[in-house]
């Protein structure tokens, strides 16, 4: 009777990781896809706003060439060009470069886990913490390059550990030219994507060294590919750039010139070389780290792990640590967990891990500056033929590519590159775009207030900002300009403005609006 008892809560337990399972991997997967939460600019800036020439950020400017036009063409240009045929809307188009990410992640990561991972049950373990991890459902939906550096990087960590199992066998065999060839493409991808891309190969590749060493000959094919495919994309971003092949522009280069310069990286901020360890890795994984370290010695020796370990150390070493930069771990740790510890214990965190994850889809996959794009959709059918000046305050930089429709030669000022406060916004005949990002509520409201003053009769101000900076306004004597509220949404979060000083628990109310402003 026990037996059975046992049996059967046995059964319904592995139903329901299943079931489990299957719901974050199909239904959440591709929910989670389809929201407009907004994570970081460069999600926009490093793709759809050089693609549409819109705001062009300084990586891919015609005086600091930094980021290769070539992963765009690759993983954009023909959604792009699609739905510029089919007349689709920008917003469509967004979305459907999203589930493109949302497939290729899918795809590739089941594909090479399935590959690697030598037995089912490793398989099936990896699996299912990849594919219940927010990191896989929300940021790999992204369009960071850092998603596209996953999708790059586990085909390449596949090849190298199919060579090492080559080597291993001792096989007399000759080994895929194929393989070797598209190694050489993969990983001159990687690089033109993410020069960061081959801190992640560094252990990895003592496989290939061995191997090169054993079979010079062969060696040359890898070589070989990745210098062709490198002179390519190199003659693809001169063109694209220069509008000839004179002057080569070979942006991986100039990226690695550029981030050696610790004055440059002090522009986009420093972190502890703890951060990566500290921080960034327990915020990716949350309770599961505690079945992650200290780590099995089945899994020490592995490629993933090697892979792993090469990544996490080296981009430690660089004091500009951002969590997406991780982003390739999440799969590579997930292939080394081990649930050989308590089995109470295990079950424990497994759940936490569900309960942490499900709390950060909401927040980062839904709710964080979630508005900001439906915001710039209901601008763009609400704007016509009028001269426009669009004031963004407290949220993330507009990614303004969404209005290419209506806004034409427009200019672009934010706090962090012009003196808002003393711009002559008067003398402005086009349209124009201004970013106040964090700006203190004083210098805020005397700039508005005087953009407003002086505006011309047929220009429309809008204003687009999250309902706790709104609290600033209401009451404010110092407001000399009225607003009326056009649109708005309760599903948005900005936690990078709370003041509760102020406003008490109004501060913490999730929304945005935007505003018609007018004397």
């Amino acid at each position: 009777m026990s037996e059975n008892a046992d049996s059967k809560i046995s059964s319904f337990s592995l139903r329901s990781w299943r079931n489990i399972y299957l719901i974050f991997s199909t239904v959440i997967r591709f929910v989670v896809c389809l929201q407009t939460s907004y994570i970081h600019p460069d999600e926009f800036f490093q793709s759809f706003q050089p693609i549409y020439n819109d705001n062009i950020p300084w990586e891919f400017s015609s005086d600091n060439i930094s980021r290769s036009f070539v992963p765009l063409y690759i993983a954009y240009y023909p959604i792009i060009y699609v739905g510029s045929w089919l007349g689709l809307s920008s917003l469509t188009v967004y979305f459907l470069v999203k589930l493109e990410f949302c497939l290729l992640t899918w795809v590739i990561l089941e594909w090479c886990l399935y590959r690697v991972m030598p037995a089912k049950p490793e398989r099936v373990k990896a699996s299912f913490f990849v594919n219940t991890s927010y990191i896989t459902l929300v940021y790999q939906s992204h369009t960071f390059s850092n998603s596209l550096e996953t999708c790059i990087l586990l085909p390449v960590l596949y090849i190298i550990n199919d060579i090492r199992g080559y080597l291993e066998s001792k096989s007399r065999e000759r080994y895929s030219l194929l393989r070797l060839t598209l190694l050489g493409v993969l990983v001159s991808l990687g690089v033109f994507n993410r020069i960061t891309f081959v801190c992640w190969l560094l252990l990895p590749s003592i496989f290939l060294l061995k191997f090169f060493l054993q079979h010079t000959l062969l060696s040359f094919v890898p070589i070989c590919s990745f210098i062709a495919v490198t002179v390519i994309f190199i003659l693809i971003d001169t063109y694209h750039f220069h509008g000839s092949l004179n002057g080569l522009v070979i942006a991986p280069l100039n990226n690695i010139l550029y981030n050696t310069d610790y004055n440059n990286l002090a522009k986009h901020g420093i972190h502890p070389l703890y951060t990566h360890l500290l921080i960034n890795y327990p915020q990716i994984f949350g309770p599961l780290i505690f079945l992650l370290y200290p780590f099995g010695k089945e899994y020490i020796n592995t490629t993933m792990f090697l892979s792993c370990v090469s990544g996490l150390l080296s981009l430690s070493l660089i004091p500009h640590q951002e969590l997406r930069f991780l982003i390739p771990a999440v799969p590579l740790a997930c292939s080394c967990i081990s649930l050989k510890r308590s089995r109470k214990l295990s079950s424990l965190i497994i759940k936490l891990w569900i309960v942490f994850n499900a709390i950060m889809i909401l927040f980062m996959g839904v709710l964080h500056q979630g508005g900001v794009v439906p915001a710039m959709s209901f601008l763009d059918n609400e704007l016509g033929g009028d001269t426009t000046a669009l004031l963004f305050w407290r949220t993330y930089k507009p990614p303004t590519w969404l209005l290419k429709d209506h806004l034409g030669s427009c200019a672009y000022f934010n706090r962090d590159e012009d003196n808002l406060l003393d711009l002559d916004y008067a003398s402005i005949e086009r349209d124009y775009s201004v970013d106040f990002m964090g700006f203190d509520t004083d210098g805020f409201v005397k700039t508005v207030s005087r953009i407003v003053s002086t505006n011309s009769d047929g220009r429309k101000v809008y204003l687009v900002a999250p309902f706790n900076a709104m609290l600033n306004l209401s009451r404010n004597e110092k407001v000399e300009f009225n607003f009326e509220e056009l649109w708005s949404t309760s599903w948005h979060y900005d936690m990078d403005h709370f003041e509760y000083d102020k406003f008490g628990y109004r501060t913490f109310i999730p929304g945005i609006g935007v505003y018609c402003l007018t004397r």
